[in-house]
């Protein structure tokens, strides 16, 4: 008869196995049979949704002096049928007491799973938190501790211990992934009210043992890494919280709490994301712009400036403009700046200079706004403010780091070549690698223009041979020193510098007659500066009457360089194998000057000039 019962209770037949059970209970049967029939009952009666008829059958049968052999899943099995009832504080003591009696039983993590909830729903946190406590010192492993672990970091956020619940959610989202929150969903939905016959309810009693609708758990956490195209780990698991797995309570402080862990990982798309949805689903969080505060000013520090400009901008808009930190907008200006907004990045700097003046976020912001002031091409707004943070912040760090770019413009502004020089000659003393050589050559720069060639010469080859590793002020500052020795008339010296400037590996040779000669250029590392270097060689050599090794030069100049200087250097070239007595190849120059629509009609003059009879050797 009861193998009878169990085959109806497997088809659905919950009357016929109510019926059957009845008929066992009424006969004599042995004391170790009674208990399970009584718990077959119970579970007919439960399916048929009697709830009281279910609850007195299971507590007949865990009464009895021999408990059933299922005797946990009876117990579990009696705490839905109380709950069925609308008697929650009896549900929770019976899974409670599951726990207690059979600690080890696989029911056990559950019931206390579902204990704990009912214990959140009636104000009791702290009793909660210790039954989700027990389930992950008992039974650490698993899905139902993985629930425990979500749900204990749930509540951890309620409580506003968020370093408690990130911990947790952080175990959660990388071991068990999205499958987790829909299984606590599943769960939660089985706590509420339900009609009768309600088939999520009887399932948690009846799947394990009647095959049942099984619970289905996720697939295994996809440990590969994320595509462009795909979301992170995190965001995959806020997506069923987002798609009903969660409430509007719950799921922005999950948000919180994975938004968090990104920022810990340094996950920066995955930032992106989970703040855009926090922001977007949940506009009315009340944590939302102190929480975009901290994430922006993390990611600030790594200089994730789209993600600072738009979690700060949130914050902005939504805090009271006297409770914003002057951190705050110095990071927001610096995030609009580098996201190609230099004009809002101005207005946000010139803001905070009015507000807070003496902030100490003040020398920053004046660097930034000199910055700023040069992208748009105002180098006297520039200079004003690297004026002003020397002039009232003497020591700070940022006041340091403006030296340089202060006497760049310095150096360039009419009137200041004097303040630009003290301000040089101080950076000479105290920097280092390419900040030491850009220092050096303009100050040779400056000196070489108030006409002290050879103090300029030293600079010059300071910032060419001073650095461990060539800088790239290595060919400027040679091509300035030959310009300083030329002026001293020290002709060779010159030579050695400009020659210094050509490629190791010698160019060419280019043709003679101007025709182009694009693979032998593709192979020069800055073209114009040793297009320079090409054209002044051949000028001091051609003067020399070295017209071979001028015309060469002057040839290379012409190949590498820009059409401002290509006309003179072909000019030159001309006019030395003119002397060569190579008037075909001249000639051959000239018609391309002609031809050529870039060509100044005055060097089209001076090369016509060398064609007139008598001309040459």
């Amino acid at each position: 008869m009861l193998d009878l019962a169990r085959a109806d209770l497997a088809a659905g037949s919950f009357a016929q196995a109510l019926a059957r059970t009845d008929a066992v209970l009424r006969a004599r049967v042995s004391p170790d049979l009674r208990p399970t029939a009584l718990v077959l009952g119970g579970d007919a009666a439960y399916g048929m949704g009697a709830y009281a008829l279910a609850a007195e059958r299971y507590g007949e049968a865990l009464l009895s002096d021999e408990l059933p052999a299922d005797a946990p899943r009876a117990t579990l099995a009696l705490g839905w049928a109380e709950l069925r009832q609308g008697r929650r504080k009896d549900a929770r003591l019976t899974w409670m007491r599951l726990g207690r009696q059979f600690p080890k039983d696989r029911t056990a993590p559950i019931a206390l799973v579902l204990a704990a909830e009912l214990s959140a729903e009636m104000g009791e946190g702290l009793m909660a938190r210790k039954l989700l406590d027990r389930v992950l010192e008992s039974h650490p492993a698993g899905q139902d501790a993985e629930i425990a672990r979500l749900s204990r970091s749930i509540m951890a956020i309620r409580d506003g211990r968020t370093q408690r619940a990130i911990a947790d959610i952080q175990m959660v989202a990388r071991s068990a992934g999205p499958a987790i929150p829909q299984e606590r969903r599943k769960l939660l939905d089985g706590l509420r009210p339900a009609e009768p016959l309600a088939g999520p309810d009887r399932q948690m009693v009846l799947s394990d043992r009647y095959g049942g609708l099984v619970a289905v758990e996720g697939p295994p956490p996809d440990d590969r890494p994320a595509s462009p195209e795909t979301p992170g780990p995190l965001v995959r698991f806020a997506a069923p919280f987002l798609d009903g797995a969660g409430d509007p309570e719950t799921t922005p402080r999950v948000l919180h709490a994975l938004l968090l862990i990104a920022v810990e990982d340094k996950a920066w798309p995955e930032v992106e994301i989970l703040s855009n949805q926090l922001v977007d689903r949940f506009p009315t969080y009340p944590a939302t712009p102190e929480l975009l505060v901290r994430v922006a000013s993390q990611a600030a520090s790594e200089q994730q400036w789209p993600i600072v400009r738009r979690t700060y901008g949130y914050a902005i808009a939504h805090s009271p403009a006297t409770d914003v930190a002057p951190q705050t907008r110095v990071d927001f200006a610096e995030a609009l700046f580098r996201t190609g907004d230099a004009a809002q990045a101005r207005v946000e700097l010139t803001r905070l200079a009015e507000i807070a003046p003496r902030s100490p976020e003040m020398p920053r912001a004046l660097h930034l706004l000199a910055e700023v002031s040069e992208t748009l091409d105002e180098p006297r707004e520039a200079l004003a403010a690297y004026d002003r943070l020397r002039r009232d912040f003497p020591r700070a760090e940022w006041t340091t780091r403006s030296l340089l770019p202060h006497a760049r413009l310095l150096q360039h502004a009419i009137g200041r070549q004097k303040q630009a020089r003290a301000l040089l000659e101080d950076l000479v003393q105290r920097t280092h690698g390419d900040e030491l050589a850009e220092s050096s050559f303009r100050l040779a720069q400056v000196l070489a223009a108030d006409g002290e060639h050879p103090r300029a010469v030293d600079y010059y080859m300071a910032a060419a041979y001073g650095p461990a590793e060539r800088a790239r002020w290595y060919r400027p500052a040679l091509l300035g020193a030959g310009r300083s020795l030329v002026a001293l008339k020290r002709t060779a010296a010159a030579l050695a510098a400009y020659r210094s400037v050509l490629p190791s590996t010698p160019i060419g040779p280019f043709p003679r007659d101007g025709r182009p000669a694009p693979e032998l250029i593709a192979q020069v590392e800055e073209p114009e500066l040793v297009a320079e270097a090409a054209y002044q060689i051949a000028e001091i050599t051609r003067v020399s009457g070295r017209d071979e090794e001028a015309v060469d030069m002057y040839l290379t100049a012409a190949y590498l360089a820009p059409p401002h200087i290509q006309g003179r250097a072909l000019v030159g070239a001309a006019s030395s194998l003119v002397a060569l007595g190579d008037r075909t190849s001249a000639e051959a120059i000239y018609r391309r000057l002609v031809e050529s629509s870039g060509a100044e009609p005055e060097i089209l003059t001076q090369a016509s000039k060398l064609f007139r009879p008598g001309r040459g050797r």
